[in-house]
């Protein structure tokens, strides 16, 4: 699946391969010395393969040119037959053209100095230097870069700015300062007609941070309409849609990522039924413990080095209070990557079972920083913090997690805490 934060392939330059010497293999001992005579050996600028004035070098003598570089090939126009969706059998599918053609993107553009500068400093994650170097560039392409690393500095900023003011846990006033110029510049190019895909999944989120969620659902249907691979903008169309009688109004194309995407909406929705995956977290819901721990044995038997979902797990394994293969969970998943967020959560949830809540708190806070929307950590780290008692900090997880899903009942223990707390509960939601 197509992800929209990074536009542009980095797998590397594609190798020149040398120019086989058949023509001299098979020329006689006389026209190869001729030939030798007359061409020129080749100066310091060829050599270190800069490009040279097209007036004193032709084509034929000037190999690294703008136009045979390996970006280029990279974004060369896709065929009819590359670009049509694959229909299942029975199924009639939209095909989506193809956003590679010459008149979608500049191809100067993809191999000017501006834009790979600018894509270096957004993947350092510099981002308002990434906005900087191309304030000037009027490509779609440059556009949906600038435009996108401003909005993550923003609310880079706004993260500092509520852990600098509240705490990490606290209510902060704190908003991203982005959000009103880029409306400004988005709302007009989609007017004007000259914003593409990627660009209306930037409008999407600017719309969804300033709480205008019909106009985010509809711009984000227009960007998965004309360019259904971006999984992104996908899934923050699912995170508007916390009804079922929103998922019904979304005017889709019928194209086969529709089906993953309803697939997805439907789980979060609680309407999912037969994948193992779906069985397994509906099982869960409803508390057969036993045969979940049944299915995720079986599924780390045939996937031994899978992380996806096993937090799930560690939440069974805590339930049933079994430390042995808790402990056994934590220790195989942190040997395989202990920067994940699940990972981090399973070792919390191995610490909590232990009695040490303090040090579960640490490795929930470090799955937070990994992924700040990580639902399971916020909610694991307010039942933490409801056997240390922290009641405040406990209302302050418990509302961080519904406001990342309203539909997730285990953060709903709010209320369980505003109690402790002798407080409303209608009063700690705002």
């Amino acid at each position: 699946m197509v992800c929209a934060l990074t536009p542009v392939n980095h797998n590397g330059p594609t190798p020149i391969l040398p120019e086989k010497p058949a023509e001299l293999s098979s020329a006689p001992p006389s026209d190869i010395s001729a030939t030798a005579a007359s061409t020129p050996p080749p100066n310091a600028e060829q050599l270190m393969g800069i490009e040279q004035d097209p007036s004193k070098h032709p084509p034929s003598h000037t190999r690294f040119q703008r136009g045979s570089s390996s970006i280029r090939r990279r974004f060369r126009t896709a065929t009819t037959a590359d670009s049509s969706a694959t229909p299942s059998a029975g199924v009639s599918y939209v095909t989506t053209p193809s956003l590679m053609g010459a008149e979608e993107y500049d191809y100067d553009m993809m191999d000017s100095d501006f834009y790979l500068l600018a894509k270096s400093y957004f993947d350092c994650r510099e981002y308002r230097r990434a906005a900087h170097v191309l304030r000037d560039q009027t490509s779609k392409k440059a556009v949906f870069l600038r435009c996108y690393a401003l909005y993550l500095a923003g609310e880079k900023r706004k993260e500092e700015e509520m852990i600098e003011l509240e705490g990490p846990l606290g209510k902060s006033e704190a908003v991203n300062r982005e959000l009103v110029s880029l409306e400004r510049e988005l709302s007009t190019l989609r007017k004007n007609g000259t914003i593409d895909p990627f660009g209306l999944y930037v409008y999407g989120l600017v719309l969804k941070e300033k709480g205008s969620e019909n106009l985010a659902r509809s711009v984000l249907v227009e960007s998965v309409n004309n360019y259904p691979w971006n999984w992104s903008a996908w899934s923050e169309l699912q995170t508007l849609c916390t009804t079922i009688e929103a998922l019904n109004s979304l005017n889709l194309n019928n194209h086969w990522m529709k089906d993953f995407f309803l697939a997805s909406a439907y789980q979060e929705l609680r309407m999912h039924t037969s994948p193992w995956r779906n069985m397994n977290i509906y099982k869960y819901n409803l508390r057969e413990f036993e045969q979940v721990e049944v299915i995720f044995e079986e599924l780390l038997r045939n996937d031994p080095y899978r992380i996806e979902d096993m937090d799930m797990y560690s939440n069974v394994l805590y339930a049933k209070e079994c430390f042995s293969a808790l402990s056994y969970l934590a220790h195989r998943v942190f040997l395989t990557d202990k920067y994940r967020p699940e990972s981090c959560c399973i070792v919390g949830n191995y610490y909590s079972l232990k009695g040490q809540h303090e040090k579960s708190v640490t490795y929930f806070r470090r799955a937070l920083k990994l992924n700040k929307n990580y639902l399971s950590a916020w909610t694991l780290m307010g039942h933490e913090y409801v056997e240390m008692k922290n009641t405040s900090a406990a209302v302050d997880a418990y509302r961080r997690a519904v406001d990342i899903n309203p539909c997730d009942y285990r953060a709903w223990r709010i209320r369980q805490a505003c109690e402790m707390m002798g407080m409303p509960f209608r009063t700690s939601l705002f």
